[in-house]
């Protein structure tokens, strides 16, 4: 399967149902009214930030490209640590949206906000990916 076709898919369909999650998840902890538009924002401004950031630091610490985007291929003891960094990066760059998102203000619950919801829709995806086989190099 082509990577563009997935990337697309992914960006469109799955980003969209973990903006929903992430908007619920926040409601959650903080009980108040959230700003739907700002969660949103967080959540495309983590997919393509955290991407980038994810990747370069594979690149610096691992000397490997994390999700192939070299050539489509990537061990998968890579994809697992950028999977991880991926989701660090995620919880961070998401944070001061979710904060400003919500009307009162609430560091932690927005934080735990952050934390629940990322791994709840990452772990998931992580699994996805790890299942599809398809980026992977295999052992000759």
């Amino acid at each position: 399967m082509d990577i563009t076709i997935i990337a697309f898919f992914h960006i469109l369909f799955i980003n969209s149902l973990f903006i929903v999650i992430d908007y619920f998840v926040l409601k959650y902890f903080v009980k108040t009214k959230i700003s739907f538009l700002l969660i949103a924002v967080a959540g495309l401004t983590s997919l393509f930030l955290g991407v980038y950031l994810t990747n370069h630091i594979i690149e610096y610490y691992f000397h490997d490209q994390w999700f192939g985007f070299s050539n489509g291929i990537v061990k998968k003891s890579i994809f697992l640590i950028g999977a991880l960094f991926l989701t660090i990066c995620n919880i961070v760059i998401e944070l001061p949206f979710y904060i400003l998102a919500s009307k009162n203000r609430k560091f932690g619950a927005s934080l735990k906000s952050a934390i629940i919801s990322n791994f709840a829709t990452n772990i998931p995806v992580g699994l996805f990916y790890l299942a599809a086989d398809i980026f992977y190099s295999h052992p000759e």
